[in-house]
Order: structure tokens, then C-alpha cells, then sequence
């Protein structure tokens, strides 16, 4: 697994789910399921890294 593993499982997560884009003072956060985020990490590193 690799470091840029978490920018394609994030890109690839929202475009299949609710993603909320806000500004916090100077910060662009996104707020997202975390139970739903995780899940789907777990299943993209098994399907494109084999199994943890």
C-alpha cells in the first residue's frame, strides 16, 4: 500500500457519496461518514492491494 492510495480512495469515495466541502477559518474540510469512508477504504485496498 501506498501513500498515494489515500488521494485515490478518497477521490473514488466521493463519487459515490456524500462528501460536504466546507471553510473553517483558512481550512477547506470535507465532512463525510466515517463508518462509510473506512468501509469503503478496506474494500478498495483488498480489491487493488490484496487483502489486509
Amino acid at each position: 500500500m501506498w501513500g498515494e492510495d489515500f488521494t485515490q480512495i478518497g477521490e473514488d469515495f466521493e463519487k459515490f457519496h456524500t462528501v460536504h466541502t466546507v471553510q473553517i477559518g483558512n481550512a477547506t474540510v470535507k465532512l463525510m461518514s466515517q463508518r462509510q469512508i473506512v468501509d469503503y477504504a478496506v474494500k478498495w485496498i483488498e480489491e487493488n492491494r490484496g487483502r489486509l
